[in-house]
């Protein structure tokens, strides 16, 4: 489902039939296929199942979604949305991939384009 990214290359692993509440932080990555609401930190990748369901702000390097996210997401890197993911709330990244068949109802902000803008001038 991931492109050939294998379960050893994940950290901690969320299940189906678990509900979190809370602040979740990681230093590795994490794919969530349960219920989560809070926050979510973490300094891999974030990979939400098909059977996710977050209500939650999102923080990672990359984030991959095939589930539900209601709330932000911010990546340092790149989001892919595959064709059953649905995402309701802004995302922050350099790279954003969105499949046929996803639902994003939020704004897009680009991190490369805000990083090369301009500086305003101080008046003073």
């Amino acid at each position: 489902m991931f492109r050939g990214r294998s379960a050893d290359h994940l950290s901690t692993v969320i299940g189906r039939e678990t509900e979190l509440k809370g602040t979740l932080t990681g230093k590795g990555s994490l794919r969530v296929d349960g219920s989560l609401e809070g926050e979510v930190e973490c300094a891999g990748d974030l990979y939400v199942g098909e059977t996710a369901r977050l209500t939650a702000q999102v923080r990672a390097r990359n984030v991959t979604i095939a589930g539900e996210i209601h709330g932000n997401v911010h990546a340092e890197q790149r989001v892919e949305l595959l064709p059953s993911a649905r995402v309701y709330g802004d995302i922050h990244s350099r790279k954003l991939v969105i499949s046929e068949g996803a639902v994003f109802d939020g704004a897009s902000v680009m991190k490369e384009h805000l990083e090369s803008a301009p500086a305003r001038a101080e008046l003073g």
